[in-house]
């Protein structure tokens, strides 16, 4: 099965399904579980890869700093936890720290479970690993690149007077998940200034 699912076309269509076109309709916002099994049969079919998609790290990052209806939830944490490996730097400690790709603890999202019960994945998700992905230089840096862009384009909608709390919440947390960069901790010196400057 992971073979199939890893088929280009297949692979495309499920990360269609967890990008916000799709996340933001109506009955997907009442039935979390679709993006939560779409997450678990993408895990399942690349667990044995070590360089993923660079598509998974722009669907993590357009719902990160979205609605986050799935980047933050327990049933999707060790599948976003590979996904935020992407982000590591190249400092060899970086290499003994899986434990610290957390991303529920960020968020305020209760356990899903509830929402799982008619779909039980546990017997093929139990055994899905959790590493260091995009080993390739080249991928990692075109993921930095894209990164970085995609933070520049959200911080206007979190910085200065008309700023909204959830852009400003969402835009935090991304920042706290890729902070191991130079370049995030200047953006967020940045929009530190403008937020004070804009309250004073």
């Amino acid at each position: 099965m992971p073979e199939l699912l890893r088929d280009q076309t297949v692979s495309a269509i499920m990360i269609q399904m967890l990008r916000p076109e799709f996340t933001h309709s109506f009955k997907i916002r009442t039935n979390g579980a679709v993006v939560f099994l779409i997450c678990a049969l993408l895990h399942i079919a690349w667990d044995s890869i070590e360089d993923w998609p660079t598509d998974f790290v722009m669907a993590y990052l357009e719902d990160a700093l979205g609605e986050r209806s799935w980047c933050a939830n327990a049933e999707t944490k060790t599948f976003v936890a590979n996904v935020l490996t992407a982000f590591r730097t190249d400092d060899p400690e970086d290499d003994s720290e899986e434990t610290k790709f957390d991303p529920v603890r960020l968020d305020e999202k209760s356990n899903t479970s509830a929402v799982m019960a008619t779909i039980d994945l546990h017997q093929y998700t139990e055994p899905l690993s959790l590493r260091k992905r995009f080993q390739n230089q080249a991928i990692r840096s075109n993921i930095k690149h894209i990164t970085l862009q995609t933070m520049s384009e959200h911080i206007p909608m979190a910085v200065g007077a008309s700023a909204v709390e959830a852009s400003v919440r969402s835009l935090i947390k991304v920042m706290m998940v890729t902070c191991r960069w130079a370049e995030v901790r200047l953006k967020a010196m940045g929009c530190m200034e403008c937020r004070f400057s804009s309250d004073m």
